[in-house]
């Protein structure tokens, strides 16, 4: 029962997470719910119980983006205008030639930048300089991503990366094409992927190991 309701809350949240983002991204936030550990952690019963779930939120957020273009945008939100207020604070220079990626860590000072000749950096904004150079093997860094203080990269490969004082930690290399976008639930150890294939895969940080991988019909 109590695994019930945390789902029933899941789905709630998820349905006021209306963004105007492409389908690949919607698909990783559906992931982005607490009931993600139960796909591989929870027994068989609740397993199928997530996987029910998971099918009727997605079934849901599928109609919700059928109507995207005629709902307002929701209180609160930064519209166009507010952007075009922002002003430049700083600026340095060409870190990464032919960035696809930013990503910030918690703390707000660390940015990283992926390249597109296979290295990743990491600049400070504090300090204004790059603290660290990333050798992410062959092909273009896609996106990128922080796990805890851990770099996260993609690549045109297929390949995700995950990095440790500077040096590789970990490789995944599921997606049959570019690892086109990564997103980190907010309880800091799952890690979701989109790739060219069509597919999402979620991996276990603290396992080490991907938990499951789905192909879409995303894109026709």
């Amino acid at each position: 029962m109590r695994q019930e309701t945390r789902f029933q809350r899941s789905q709630s949240r998820l349905l006021q997470m209306v963004s105007t983002e492409m389908l690949c991204r919607l698909t990783v936030r559906v992931f982005r719910i607490a009931w993600l550990r139960g796909l591989s952690r929870h027994n068989s019963s609740t397993s199928a119980h997530a996987a029910i779930s998971y099918a009727g939120l997605l079934t849901a957020f599928r109609r919700l983006s059928s109507t995207r273009r005629s709902r307002a945008v929701p209180q609160g939100w930064v519209t166009s205008d507010d952007l075009q207020t922002f002003g430049t604070k700083a600026t340095s220079k060409s870190i990464a030639p032919g960035s696809r990626s930013l990503a910030v860590d918690e703390t707000g000072d660390l940015l990283l930048l992926g390249g597109a000749d296979g290295t990743a950096s990491v600049y400070s904004v504090s300090q204004e300089q790059v603290v660290q150079t990333l050798k992410c093997g062959s092909g273009a860094v896609v996106d990128g991503a922080w796990y805890g203080r851990q770099p996260v990269v993609s690549l045109s490969t297929g390949a995700v990366k995950i990095f440790d004082n500077g040096k590789e930690s970990t490789d995944f290399s599921k997606h049959a094409g570019a690892a086109i976008t990564l997103a980190m639930h907010p309880c800091g150890d799952i890690l979701a992927s989109v790739g060219a294939d069509k597919s999402f895969i979620l991996y276990d940080l603290q396992a080490s190991k991907p938990i499951t991988q789905h192909f879409t019909d995303a894109g026709k």
